[in-house]
This record gives C-alpha cells, sequence and structure tokens, in this order.
C-alpha cells in the first residue's frame, strides 16, 4: 500500500543455499594499501562483522576489486570489490562459524580486510600522514 517510484527496489532473487559473498564499498580514500596488497596476492583475509549480530565475527576473502572508483548515494568516492565468506571453521582462526540461516540476506556490515603489517605511528596517524603528502608534499615534489 505504498506508492512505487523509478528506482526502488522490489524484489531480490537469492539461492540461499549457495555460496554466499560480500559486496564491500572500500572509501577511495582509504583504498591505497589494500590496491597494493591485492597487486601483490589476489585473495586477502577479510573479518566482518554482521549489523543484527554485533558479538559474532565472521571471515571472508577477498577476491575481486573494481578497476575503478564510482561515487555512491552519499556522494563519496568508493570502490567496489567482492568477498567469499568462509564456511569452513580454520582452528588457528578467531571467527565465528558462519550460518546462513543466522543472517539476513542483506543486512549490512562492517569489514577490516587485511592488507599486511605496517608500523603502528603510520596505522595510527595514517590521515595526517596522507593530508601532508597531499597538501604541502605534492608542491614540493
Amino acid at each position: 500500500r505504498r506508492p512505487v517510484s523509478r528506482g526502488n527496489l522490489l524484489l531480490s532473487v537469492v539461492d540461499e543455499t549457495g555460496p554466499w559473498e560480500l559486496k564491500l564499498q572500500i572509501p577511495d580514500r582509504d583504498a591505497g594499501a589494500m590496491l597494493k596488497s591485492f597487486e601483490l596476492s589476489s585473495s586477502l583475509p577479510v573479518t566482518f562483522v554482521v549489523a543484527t549480530q554485533p558479538d559474532r565475527s565472521y571471515a571472508a576473502t577477498l577476491h575481486s576489486v573494481a578497476t575503478a572508483a564510482r561515487i555512491d548515494e552519499r556522494k563519496q568516492a568508493v570502490i567496489d570489490t567482492t568477498a567469499s565468506v568462509q564456511r569452513i571453521h580454520d582452528p588457528q582462526s578467531t571467527t565465528d562459524v558462519f550460518d546462513p540461516f543466522d543472517v539476513r540476506i542483506g543486512a549490512d556490515v562492517t569489514a577490516r580486510v587485511y592488507c599486511g603489517e605496517r608500523s603502528l605511528l603510520r596505522s595510527w596517524f595514517s590521515d595526517v600522514f596522507d593530508f601532508v603528502n597531499r597538501n604541502i608534499l605534492f608542491y614540493v615534489r
């Protein structure tokens, strides 16, 4: 009993028994380390949390990265990526076993892509380093 406008999502066809994937949007300003790591290894480990289950984390593997950034609905540049959800538990992992019947299709997730190691200082102050590189060193080089 609601009017439908052009562009409204009306239906999604999903095979619940098939392999599950995450459709991730990485902000363009944060994608540098991920892109460098993806060039070296075509699959990166991902840990994600589903919005409806914030106390459980699951494992996935990033296997696809778009070749160009796009502008999303919030008017920010993002890079689309795809990760395959792992349904087999690794004994060395701290993540939970993914059960597709516990998760709603289309739920929001928060994901962390592991891109390798870097210094603690660089991790904590990455925004400061990026600002200096973009706004000061760019004009000096």
